[in-house]
Protein backbone atom coordinates (compact mmCIF):
# COMPACT_ATOMS: atom_id res chain seq x y z
CA UNK A 1 0.00 0.00 0.00
CA UNK A 2 1.29 3.70 -0.61
CA UNK A 3 1.80 6.22 1.59
CA UNK A 4 -2.08 7.56 0.29
CA UNK A 5 -3.79 4.45 1.62
CA UNK A 6 -2.64 3.73 4.96
CA UNK A 7 -4.80 4.30 8.08
CA UNK A 8 -5.10 6.36 10.98
CA UNK A 9 -6.12 5.13 14.33
CA UNK A 10 -9.76 6.77 13.78
CA UNK A 11 -10.14 4.61 10.35
CA UNK A 12 -9.85 7.88 8.20
CA UNK A 13 -7.94 7.18 4.86
CA UNK A 14 -4.74 9.45 5.44
CA UNK A 15 -4.86 9.90 2.01
CA UNK A 16 -8.45 11.44 2.06
CA UNK A 17 -7.77 14.72 3.24
CA UNK A 18 -11.99 15.73 2.37
CA UNK A 19 -12.89 13.59 5.48
CA UNK A 20 -10.48 15.63 7.76
CA UNK A 21 -11.54 18.86 6.32
CA UNK A 22 -15.51 17.96 6.85
CA UNK A 23 -14.58 16.85 10.65
CA UNK A 24 -12.90 20.31 10.65
CA UNK A 25 -15.70 21.66 8.81
CA UNK A 26 -18.38 19.64 10.79
CA UNK A 27 -16.06 21.16 14.53
CA UNK A 28 -16.34 24.71 13.87
CA UNK A 29 -19.83 24.52 12.49
CA UNK A 30 -21.20 23.24 15.81
CA UNK A 31 -19.42 25.49 17.96
CA UNK A 32 -21.78 28.09 15.67
CA UNK A 33 -24.66 26.57 16.42
CA UNK A 34 -23.76 26.35 20.13
CA UNK A 35 -22.78 30.05 20.29
CA UNK A 36 -25.95 31.05 18.35
CA UNK A 37 -28.03 28.98 20.73
CA UNK A 38 -25.88 29.97 23.92
CA UNK A 39 -29.09 31.44 25.73
CA UNK A 40 -31.07 27.74 25.03
CA UNK A 41 -31.43 25.62 27.67
CA UNK A 42 -29.09 22.45 27.81
CA UNK A 43 -32.06 19.98 27.11
CA UNK A 44 -32.99 22.34 23.82
CA UNK A 45 -28.93 23.18 22.95
CA UNK A 46 -28.70 19.11 23.02
CA UNK A 47 -31.78 18.82 20.64
CA UNK A 48 -30.18 21.32 18.14
CA UNK A 49 -26.59 20.23 18.37
CA UNK A 50 -27.84 16.01 17.60
CA UNK A 51 -30.29 17.90 14.43
CA UNK A 52 -27.36 19.79 13.51
CA UNK A 53 -24.99 16.96 13.12
CA UNK A 54 -26.90 14.37 11.53
CA UNK A 55 -29.18 17.32 9.17
CA UNK A 56 -25.22 17.60 7.86
CA UNK A 57 -24.55 14.47 7.72
CA UNK A 58 -27.47 13.16 5.34
CA UNK A 59 -26.85 16.34 3.49
CA UNK A 60 -23.14 15.57 2.67
CA UNK A 61 -24.29 12.33 2.00
CA UNK A 62 -27.30 13.21 -0.05
CA UNK A 63 -25.14 15.38 -1.99
CA UNK A 64 -21.88 12.95 -2.28
CA UNK A 65 -24.76 10.37 -4.08
CA UNK A 66 -26.24 13.20 -6.80
CA UNK A 67 -22.81 14.46 -7.64
CA UNK A 68 -22.23 11.05 -8.70
CA UNK A 69 -18.65 11.00 -6.06
CA UNK A 70 -20.22 8.15 -4.17
CA UNK A 71 -22.84 5.89 -5.65
CA UNK A 72 -24.64 3.94 -2.86
CA UNK A 73 -26.18 5.83 0.31
CA UNK A 74 -23.99 3.49 2.99
CA UNK A 75 -20.96 4.57 0.71
CA UNK A 76 -21.90 8.25 0.95
CA UNK A 77 -23.20 8.24 4.40
CA UNK A 78 -19.99 6.47 5.88
CA UNK A 79 -18.33 8.92 4.03
CA UNK A 80 -19.87 11.58 5.17
CA UNK A 81 -19.81 10.40 8.72
CA UNK A 82 -16.82 12.71 10.60
CA UNK A 83 -19.61 15.59 9.64
CA UNK A 84 -21.44 14.07 12.28
CA UNK A 85 -18.96 12.43 14.17
CA UNK A 86 -17.59 16.32 14.79
CA UNK A 87 -21.20 16.95 16.87
CA UNK A 88 -20.05 14.35 18.86
CA UNK A 89 -17.83 15.50 21.63
CA UNK A 90 -20.38 18.83 21.88
CA UNK A 91 -23.51 16.79 22.22
CA UNK A 92 -22.01 14.55 25.15
CA UNK A 93 -21.13 17.63 26.97
CA UNK A 94 -24.77 19.37 26.72
CA UNK A 95 -26.61 16.15 27.33
CA UNK A 96 -24.66 15.53 30.37
CA UNK A 97 -25.58 19.66 31.04
CA UNK A 98 -29.18 18.80 30.87
CA UNK A 99 -29.05 15.65 33.18
CA UNK A 100 -27.63 16.97 35.55
CA UNK A 101 -29.41 20.52 35.75
CA UNK A 102 -26.22 22.88 34.56
CA UNK A 103 -27.26 26.25 33.58
CA UNK A 104 -26.02 27.05 30.33
CA UNK A 105 -24.02 29.61 31.13
CA UNK A 106 -21.72 26.02 32.31
CA UNK A 107 -22.79 24.32 29.48
CA UNK A 108 -21.87 26.33 26.87
CA UNK A 109 -18.07 27.25 27.79
CA UNK A 110 -17.82 23.75 28.40
CA UNK A 111 -19.71 22.53 25.09
CA UNK A 112 -17.03 25.07 23.21
CA UNK A 113 -14.18 23.85 24.76
CA UNK A 114 -14.77 20.33 23.49
CA UNK A 115 -15.36 21.63 19.90
CA UNK A 116 -12.31 23.16 20.53
CA UNK A 117 -10.55 19.99 22.25
CA UNK A 118 -11.45 18.31 18.87
CA UNK A 119 -10.41 20.11 16.56
CA UNK A 120 -7.41 20.45 17.87
CA UNK A 121 -7.26 16.51 17.85
CA UNK A 122 -8.45 16.51 14.38
CA UNK A 123 -5.81 18.82 12.97
CA UNK A 124 -2.96 17.42 15.06
CA UNK A 125 -4.16 13.88 13.02
CA UNK A 126 -3.89 15.41 10.37
CA UNK A 127 -0.52 17.42 10.67
CA UNK A 128 1.43 14.01 12.23
CA UNK A 129 4.05 12.87 10.05
CA UNK A 130 3.82 15.69 7.67
CA UNK A 131 7.87 16.06 7.74
CA UNK A 132 10.34 17.61 9.57
CA UNK A 133 8.37 20.82 9.53
CA UNK A 134 5.12 18.89 11.38
CA UNK A 135 5.95 19.55 14.89
CA UNK A 136 5.82 24.13 14.34
CA UNK A 137 3.01 23.26 12.29
CA UNK A 138 1.30 21.06 15.05
CA UNK A 139 2.15 23.58 17.69
CA UNK A 140 1.30 27.23 15.39
CA UNK A 141 -1.76 25.29 14.97
CA UNK A 142 -2.69 24.66 18.62
CA UNK A 143 -1.58 28.33 19.49
CA UNK A 144 -4.01 29.86 16.72
CA UNK A 145 -6.74 27.65 17.54
CA UNK A 146 -6.83 28.10 21.60
CA UNK A 147 -6.22 32.20 20.53
CA UNK A 148 -9.47 31.90 18.29
CA UNK A 149 -11.27 29.60 21.26
CA UNK A 150 -10.43 32.05 23.30
CA UNK A 151 -11.95 35.29 21.49
CA UNK A 152 -15.04 33.44 21.01
CA UNK A 153 -15.59 32.80 24.54
CA UNK A 154 -14.18 36.40 25.37
CA UNK A 155 -16.99 37.59 22.60
CA UNK A 156 -19.89 35.33 24.26
CA UNK A 157 -18.94 36.47 27.46
CA UNK A 158 -19.14 40.03 26.37
CA UNK A 159 -22.18 39.68 24.64
CA UNK A 160 -24.18 38.26 28.05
Amino acid sequence: MGRGSTSTRTGRPRGDRSAWTTSVYGTISVAVVVAEYASSSASRLALLVLGYGASMWLAHGYAAVVSTELATWGSALRHSWPVAEAALPALVVVVTAALFGWPTRIAVPLALIACLANLIAVQVAVLRGGGPRSRQRIAATIALDVVAGAVVLAVLTLLR
